[in-house]
């Protein structure tokens, strides 16, 4: 993992008179946005152990996402279910389509439901307890108040550099303010952007055939 203070070097002599705190902010901002509208920044979930289906309280059974980091889980970009794909569905269509859903069980999963920032459901339920049975990959950022970051990240330094200095720079009335740099460090930034998006897409179609957005029901 990379820290934000490895990049304070690159920024702090852009903005003279700026402390540290405020780049150290701005810079964790620009971090966690850059990774929000890339999904550059993935890692493998934890294995997930199913339990079996209670038929009293089916919607007990939500499962959360984690990672091994301090992170944020953003998306899913592929489940496997003992190393099998599953495809995605959604809650509303799950409910239109199949009204009995949530009371059904089998042996295998044949789809996961997002059903929170960070949690799913799988269809049908399992029958029974299957430890670490699921596995997968997902889209992350850094968790609020972490100090650090996905080495992954340093593809895109001289971006996430600019991105900072922009943010800084548009500071109105500080004494580091530069509107008209700001606009360049932005289009700088915008274009790192774009490219971590098209490199993200790449791996996701590498690893599976779609990448599914976490969405609350």
């Amino acid at each position: 993992m990379a820290t934000y203070q490895s990049l304070l070097p690159q920024i702090l002599p852009e903005v003279p008179g700026c402390p540290q705190t405020i780049v150290l902010q701005k810079l964790a901002d620009t971090v966690r946005h850059f990774c929000r509208e890339s999904w550059f920044w993935q890692e493998p979930i934890e294995p997930v152990t199913l339990i079996p289906f209670i038929p009293l309280a089916p919607d007990s059974h939500q499962y959360e996402l984690a990672t091994d980091g301090n992170t944020e889980v953003l998306g899913v970009i592929y489940l496997l279910h003992k190393g099998r794909t599953l495809p995605s569905a959604s809650v509303s269509a799950m409910d239109h389509c199949m009204p009995g859903w949530r009371e059904q069980s089998a042996p295998d999963p044949r789809a996961w439901l997002p059903v929170g920032s960070n949690r799913v459901m799988f269809n049908p339920h399992a029958d029974t307890q299957q430890a670490r049975a699921v596995t997968g990959r997902v889209a992350v950022a850094p968790a609020v108040g972490a100090l650090v970051f996905g080495d992954p990240l340093l593809t895109y330094t001289d971006g996430l550099v600019a991105g900072t200095l922009a943010r800084l720079q548009r500071m109105a009335k500080s004494e580091w303010a530069e509107p008209q740099m700001s606009a360049t460090n932005q289009a700088i930034y915008a274009e790192s952007l774009s490219l971590a998006r098209l490199e993200a897409m790449r791996e996701h179609h590498a690893d599976a055939p779609v990448a599914h957005p976490l969405l609350d029901i």
